[in-house]
């Protein structure tokens, strides 16, 4: 990921935005797309997460994963509107889907259900002729780092309640413009209420939530880095471990497979789903080839089987080859005529799970005491969450990736990271700051001499006394 300089300047913007959709013709992205990467994708890419933003042309996307707080008239309805559809980015985005919590004062993402007239209790100079308005903040070479929004609790239409709370959780994850393409079910905000996804939406959120786009980083930066990754060729035979899930009806199959982690997808390279249908004594019944080179982010493939005899026992089985070598063999039994030798499930040989890297981007050498806080901006290549530890509790304490100031010290911690079923555990990564206290100047006085000290906790030479 490209490393960025964290700028003291913090800017503070409002963005304000009508359920009414334009109908005019997308943004097109200033660089071409990189080879497997369709133009309508791409051109959404750009318009969706760089071209409307107020930092012209650049990510707001947050270096770390953000939690929301419901916060004043929120219902559990909300909370789970919007954890569903957190739970769906979280396919694409794992590193970045947002837990939902009501009542969470210290979430980095704070969303007010209160009436119109209460809005600037909590957005200075939040207009109140309107059902919903956000406030956003963000270190102009690192992303987002604070959201407000408030949405009006009085609305009568729950529909437009479940429009407000779905779009603000979105623009909450630096999304802050839409697609006019209804191709894009959601990110184009027409089927918000819908909790629908597509297959276009899907590949949009791979390209923002990879590791080669980060906050502050403008779209030109962001679109050679991504098609030199695209373009490389990869050390490894394809690390998908992919799910197989069978339809039957008739004499006709239809096999789904689902790929795994969207990281995988720029890892394997160019790659070919080779596929076999074999019948119960071995016979080859089908088989083929699928390649992703001309739709490298596509996550979902299927295949269609014909003139399978009702009632037979039939095996689908799949290989992933790329330049490297081929990948563990999967496959899934099922019977013809709609009935399933078992449940959907997958069936695989263990795969061998893939090393993951933390990384930690402008840890500062120097934090001031008064700060009282200080948020770690950090990522793991696997995209899994990383677990950050004090190693000085009594100079500072953790709170996820939120390390409070205690006292005038040196603050250690450590990142971990545990791994799963795809990736290994990471190489545990160590990291520190000192905390400084505010300087003051004391007088010291021995009998006519007079010494003037300064520090962030001065103290007088032996045999000087404090000034009163």
């Amino acid at each position: 990921m490209r490393k960025s300089r964290l700028l003291t300047l913090i800017i503070s913007s409002l963005l304000t935005l009508s359920p009414d959709i334009s109908q005019g013709a997308d943004s097109t992205a200033p660089v071409n797309p990189p080879k497997g990467i369709s133009a309508d994708v791409w051109n959404a890419f750009y318009k969706v997460a760089f071209a409307k933003n107020v930092v012209a042309d650049s990510s707001l996307k947050w270096g770390a994963q953000p939690t929301i707080g419901l916060l004043g008239n929120a219902t559990e309805d909300d909370v789970i509107l919007l954890s569903n559809l957190s739970s769906e980015i979280k396919k694409y985005c794992p590193s970045l889907a947002p837990a939902v919590r009501k009542n969470n004062q210290a979430a980095a993402v704070k969303f007010y259900y209160v009436p119109k007239s209460e809005y600037t209790k909590y957005i200075d100079k939040a207009p109140i002729d309107i059902d919903s308005y956000l406030n956003y903040t963000y270190y102009n070479s690192a992303g987002l780092v604070k959201i407000n929004a408030v949405i009006n609790s009085e609305l009568t239409s729950l529909n437009d309640r479940k429009f407000y709370s779905s779009l603000r959780l979105l623009q909450s994850l630096g999304l802050m413009s839409s697609t006019d393409d209804y191709a894009f079910k959601m990110l184009s905000y027409t089927y918000l209420n819908d909790g629908v996804f597509s297959s276009k939406d899907a590949e949009v959120l791979s390209l923002y939530c990879s590791k080669y786009v980060s906050g502050g980083q403008s779209f030109k930066s962001a679109a050679a880095e991504l098609s030199a990754a695209l373009s490389q060729i990869p050390n490894q035979a394809p690390v998908f471990t992919p799910t197989i899930a069978i339809e039957t009806w008739g004499d006709t199959a239809k096999a789904t497979i689902s790929l795994g982690s969207p990281q995988n997808m720029f890892v394997s390279g160019e790659m070919n789903l080779e596929y076999s249908v074999t019948a119960a004594n071995g016979d080859l019944i089908d088989s083929g080839s699928l390649s992703n080179a001309e739709a490298r982010l596509k996550s979902e493939w299927e295949v269609n089987v014909d003139s399978l005899k009702p009632g037979n026992s039939y095996k689908f089985n799949l290989v992933l080859k790329n330049i490297i070598g081929s990948s563990k063999n999967f496959s899934e039994n099922f019977k013809a005529a709609g009935e399933r030798a078992k449940e959907t499930t997958t069936k695989e040989v263990a795969a061998e799970r893939v090393e993951q890297t933390i990384s930690i981007f402008s840890l500062p050498t120097v934090v001031k005491l008064s700060e009282k806080t200080f948020g770690l901006v950090l990522s793991t290549s696997s995209g899994l969450d990383p677990v950050v530890e004090t190693l000085s509790p009594s100079i500072c304490t953790v709170d996820s990736l939120e390390i409070n100031l205690l006292k005038v010290g040196k603050c250690e911690f450590k990142i971990s990271q545990e791994g799963d079923s795809d990736f290994l555990p990471a190489e545990d990564l160590f990291g520190s700051f000192t905390i400084e206290g505010t300087k003051s100047t004391i007088t010291c006085v021995k009998g006519k001499l007079t010494k003037k000290v300064t520090g962030t906790s001065p103290k007088c030479p032996a045999g000087y006394k404090k000034k009163a």
